[in-house]
């Protein structure tokens, strides 16, 4: 992997097996942010972040069943 940019923050996201049927690895970088599936070695979702972002948090949150990442 190379990044044009320095990474802001990673999050690995093993439990989310049973939802995105894959190991996800969350990157985020000044300019965007990046859902990388690692066993296929692609890219789930990629956004640009016009203002940037610093860090990462993934998890449940209340009453939503699906986890958030």
């Amino acid at each position: 992997w190379h990044f044009e940019y320095q990474p802001k923050g990673f999050c690995f996201c093993g439990w989310q097996r049973n939802t995105a049927g894959c190991d996800t690895l969350l990157v985020g970088r000044p300019a965007n942010f990046l859902k990388f599936d690692v066993e296929k070695n692609s890219d789930l979702f990629y956004k640009d972040i016009a203002d940037g972002g610093n860090g990462i948090v993934t998890g449940r949150l209340g009453c939503f069943e699906n986890p958030l990442g």
